[in-house]
C-alpha cells in the first residue's frame, strides 16, 4: 500500500511513523512545503494523557521528547496581588523545533520518505497522486486540500473576536501561569509556561476592542512586543520579549463533519482546531470534565460531574443535569435540557429535552420507564396464562 501525507507538521509526521511503524512493507510518503528546520513560534504543551499516548504507541520518540521537555504540576492564575493555584495538572511543554526534529528524525529511521521544499496543486492533486492509494491531507489549519474539496469535507469555520499573539522570553516560569491586567483600554491576559531550560512561551490575549484602542498593528511585531513589554514590565522582569512571526491573530474555529473523500483523509488542523471555548454566562458545578476542543455557549448549566468528550460543541443555554455525557465530535443545540445522567451520543435538535441511557425525548424515556415498571406484573400475567394453558391442554387429553 502506498499512502502520501500531505504536509509534514507534527499530525502528518506522527502519523506517518506509527503507520509505517505497523507497516515496514507500506510505502508511506510525506511531502512538506518548507524546509527542515523552518517553523515558527516556541514552545508546545503536552498533558500527561498525551505522554502516556506516546509512551504505548512508540518508546523510542516518547524517550526523545522526555530528554528535551519541562515539566509542571501546578496552573497559576495571577491577578492584581493575588495568586491562585490548581495542583494535580501535570503538563509538560518543548520546543516546536526540536519536536519537529525528533519526529523527522524517527520517520527516517523507520523508511518513511520526506521531501521537502514542494508545494502541491490542489487542482491537480488526484492525478498527480493517481498511484496513491491514500492521500492524506495534514497541511494545517489553512489547508488548502480542505478548501478546495469544501463541499465534501463539509467545514464549518468560525473566526473568533479576541487577538492573540506568539511570542517568548528568557524570563523563567515555574509553572503554568496566567497573568491578568487591567489596562486603560481593558484586560489582557498572558498565558507563560517554561518549554525549555532558557526559554517560556508568552501568548497575549485581549478583546479585539482592546486590540484596537491599543492601536497595535497587526504586522508590526517588534512594535507589538515593546508595548507589551511595557504592559508586562513587572511580570517579564526585566527580560525582553523574542519574536518568530508573531503577527497578531483571529482564532478560527474549524470543524469539518465529514473526514474523507474518496481516497483522500483530512487530519489535524486541517480537519479541526484544537480549541476549546466556554461561553460568557455559563456556570459550572463540582467535577464537570471538558474535553479537548470543545466549544460551549453562552449561559449553559453543567451540573456535577457532566463529562463532555473532545470537540463536542454546545449551544446557548444548555442544561445538562448531574453525571450526564456528551460523545465526542457531536452538536447539541441551543436550549436542550438533558435530565440526570443522560447519556447523548448523537447530535441533538435545538429544543429537545432528553433523558435516558441513550439520550431519546424524555416524554419517550418517562414512557420506556412506565413500561419497564410494568414488566413483573406482565410476566405474572404470562405465567398465570401458561398455567391456565396447561391445565386446559391436560384437560383435553386426558
Amino acid at each position: 500500500m502506498k499512502i502520501s501525507v500531505i504536509g509534514g507538521g507534527p499530525g502528518g509526521l506522527y502519523f506517518a511513523l506509527l503507520t509505517k511503524k505497523a507497516k515496514p512493507d507500506w510505502q508511506i510518503d510525506v511531502i512538506e512545503q518548507n524546509q527542515p528546520g523552518d517553523t515558527f513560534g516556541f514552545g508546545v504543551v503536552f498533558s500527561d494523557e498525551t505522554l502516556d499516548e506516546f509512551l504505548s504507541r512508540d518508546l523510542d520518540s516518547y524517550h526523545m521528547i522526555r530528554d528535551t521537555f519541562a515539566y509542571w504540576d501546578d496552573i497559576i492564575i495571577k491577578y492584581k496581588n493575588e495568586e491562585v493555584r490548581c495542583g494535580g495538572n501535570g503538563f509538560a511543554g518543548c520546543s516546536r523545533l526540536n519536536l519537529m526534529t525528533i519526529l523527522q528524525t524517527r520517520c527516517v529511521e523507520l523508511g518513511v520518505n520526506i521531501t521537502y521544499g514542494k508545494r502541491i496543486n490542489v487542482e491537480t492533486l488526484e492525478t498527480d497522486f493517481a498511484d496513491s492509494d491514500m492521500i492524506l491531507a495534514s497541511d494545517g489549519i489553512g489547508s488548502s486540500i480542505r478548501d478546495h474539496y469544501k463541499d465534501f469535507f463539509a467545514p464549518e469555520i468560525t473566526v473568533k473576536s479576541n487577538r492573540f499573539t506568539w511570542m517568548g522570553s528568557k524570563r523563567k516560569v515555574e509553572d503554568f501561569t496566567y497573568f491578568f491586567k487591567d489596562t486603560l483600554h481593558g484586560p489582557v491576559v498572558a498565558h507563560t509556561y517554561q518549554y525549555e531550560e532558557e526559554t517560556s512561551t508568552w501568548v497575549f490575549e485581549m478583546s479585539d476592542e482592546c486590540w484596537q484602542k491599543w492601536q497595535f498593528d497587526e504586522f508590526d511585531e517588534q512594535g507589538s512586543a515593546d508595548k507589551l513589554e511595557k504592559i508586562f514590565e513587572d511580570e517579564l522582569d526585566g527580560h525582553r520579549l523574542i519574536i518568530n512571526r508573531s503577527m497578531w491573530r483571529q482564532f478560527p474555529r474549524i470543524y469539518c463533519n465529514n473526514w474523507y473523500h474518496k481516497n483522500i483523509a483530512i487530519l489535524g488542523d486541517a480537519k479541526a482546531s484544537a480549541h476549546f471555548s466556554i461561553g460568557s454566562g455559563t456556570k459550572l458545578d463540582n467535577l464537570v470534565h471538558v474535553g479537548h476542543n470543545v466549544e460551549v455557549g453562552r449561559d449553559c448549566l453543567l451540573c456535577g460531574q457532566v463529562g463532555i468528550a473532545g470537540s463536542a460543541r454546545l449551544g446557548d443555554r444548555v442544561v445538562l443535569a448531574g453525571q450526564c455525557g456528551v460523545n465526542d465530535n457531536i452538536f447539541v443545540g441551543d436550549d436542550v435540557i438533558a435530565g440526570g445522567g443522560t447519556k447523548i451520543f448523537t447530535n441533538a435538535p435545538a429544543g429537545r429535552v432528553l433523558l435516558g441511557y441513550p439520550a431519546v425525548k424524555m416524554a419517550t424515556q418517562i414512557e420506556l420507564n412506565k413500561a419497564t415498571r410494568r414488566l413483573p406484573r406482565l410476566f405474572a400475567q404470562v405465567q398465570n396464562l401458561q398455567e391456565t394453558v396447561t391445565k386446559l391442554l391436560d384437560k383435553q387429553f386426558r
